[in-house]
């Protein structure tokens, strides 16, 4: 009869480890090296690097720390330890958290994390890593709250305590009238391109509407690998055994979404888009598609003959819409109905059951443990023009 051992019997024990607490791990790992290893192949399943210096980035899991890695070098991603690779060749899921100086070169991982099937760009107090530096098929991005700068210092907040000179220094910098700042890239990347072995992109609006082609391109000009592009309305804390923990102050206006909808669809045939959490905003499915046809309206379409002048359809609350002036109406709707073709909308409910929980989870919720997400200043983003006049914020 064999005895009770890792050796005997590794799937009972791989599944006694993956339901334990952090502390049981550890003390799991002190048993024998078999045991040891089984538990560090658990806790690396899922790694969080974070920046740690000018080449170097603290590793740790989604809730805890990792016991058998603690930091990892990109330099020397090439002369890593044996033991060390093969540990690295069982993570699946990768966080890059927070913006990396440019020192410190991510893509010199790519040889070490071969078989990852989800890599997530997350924010760390609204600064960002601004290109992908490694491929798996699922690539999930979160939205900052203080929009496209990728290192939103010194001026990400402010204007949050009503201190008008930083405020204005905030705008000078941008502007590029300030101090000097850092190159923000790597030399040599691209932050336009993508690994391809990217099939799916998954962009977390995070209850917010900033425009998330000014923060990767790619959203905006997919290459021709991506097969489907996911974006999810609402801010997701949490997925629990009842119902996800959808936070309900959403800042986001129904119509600069539907605005930038179209823009991301227009040209893009070869992707499929499914738009998650219309709800959210107290909106029927119907009511949303409704404001998306008048958007794509506005476009003209190749192979369409139109007039030279659009036509602005006056509305009973004194707004306008435009309409291009086709001279075959029906050519122009028949492209629209092309497109809106290429659109599913989902709850988020339907997307959790399509997904299932544990692929929505890592597609949602940003931070596993419990870490607050900076939020958006108040008022216009310096750089967010939608948000300039009324027509945002139509019904």
């Amino acid at each position: 009869m064999p005895t009770l051992s890792y050796e005997a019997y590794p799937a009972l024990f791989d599944s006694i480890i993956a339901e334990v607490n952090f502390a049981t791990e550890l003390t799991l790992r002190l048993v024998c090296k078999s045991l040891r290893d089984a538990v560090d192949r658990h806790q690396v399943h899922h790694l969080v690097l974070t920046p740690s210096g000018k080449d170097s980035t603290s590793v740790r899991g989604p809730i805890y720390r990792t016991a058998a890695l603690r930091r990892l070098s990109p330099k020397s991603a090439s002369h890593l330890p044996a033991a060390l690779l093969e540990l690295l060749q069982h993570v699946r899921v990768l966080d890059i958290r927070g913006f990396f100086p440019a020192t410190c070169n991510l893509t010199k991982l790519k040889n070490a994390l071969p078989n990852l099937e989800i890599v997530r760009l997350c924010t760390r107090k609204g600064a960002y890593t601004p290109y992908v530096p490694v491929g798996a098929r699922t690539l999930v991005v979160f939205t900052s709250p203080h929009g496209s700068d990728c290192n939103p210092k010194p001026y990400a907040n402010a204007g949050k305590d009503g201190d008008i000179m930083q405020l204005m220094q905030g705008f000078e910098a941008m502007m590029g009238g300030g101090a000097p700042r850092s190159p923000i890239l790597p030399k040599g990347i691209n932050p336009r391109k993508l690994p391809k072995s990217v099939r799916r992109i998954v962009v977390n609006m995070s209850g917010e509407d900033y425009a998330v082609a000014e923060m990767y391109h790619f959203v905006l000009d997919p290459p021709e690998h991506i097969e489907e592009i996911v974006i999810i309305l609402p801010r997701v804390e949490d997925i629990g055994f009842l119902e996800p923990d959808i936070v309900e102050e959403d800042t986001f206006a129904i119509k600069i979404i539907a605005m930038d909808l179209a823009e991301l669809m227009i040209g893009i045939p070869h992707v499929k888009y499914t738009l998650v959490g219309v709800e959210e905003a107290l909106r029927t499915d119907e009511e949303f598609l409704t404001i998306l046809r008048k958007q794509f309206a506005s476009y003209q379409f190749h192979g369409v003959e139109y007039n030279k002048e659009p036509t602005f359809i006056h509305k009973p609350d004194g707004g306008l819409d435009l309409r291009m002036d086709a001279k075959d109406p029906a050519q122009h709707e028949a492209k629209i109905d092309e497109i809106m073709a290429r659109l599913q909308l989902l709850d988020f409910y339907d997307y959790e059951d399509l997904v299932g929980e544990e692929q929505a989870r890592h597609e949602t919720v940003e931070y596993l443990d419990g870490t607050d997400r900076d939020t958006r200043p108040r008022g216009i983003m310096m750089n967010d023009v939608r948000r300039m006049g009324p027509a945002a914020y139509e019904e």
